[in-house]
């Protein structure tokens, strides 16, 4: 009788696009942008800007940062 491994799930990326990673979050691109915007989530520049995943699963404390953006936006509105 032989033994067969279970198969092993497809690495994941490391580094995900901004798209990629708005699927990933289930947030949208463009409150990832601002989160960018307001040094939240940091981004390798490249050609087409990447966000690295670890820090994406560290944003569990999302309402903190909504918080944090909105008192930011309404103290730039006047």
């Amino acid at each position: 009788m032989s033994y067969r491994r279970p198969a092993l799930p497809p690495p994941q990326p490391q580094w995900l696009s901004l798209d990629q990673a708005a699927k990933y979050t289930g947030l949208s691109e463009g409150f990832l942008q601002r989160l960018i915007k307001a040094r939240r989530l940091a981004v390798m520049p490249d050609d087409v800007p990447k966000i690295r995943r670890a820090d994406l699963d560290r944003l569990g404390d999302l309402g903190s940062a909504v918080g944090e953006l909105r008192q930011a936006m309404k103290g730039r509105r006047g």
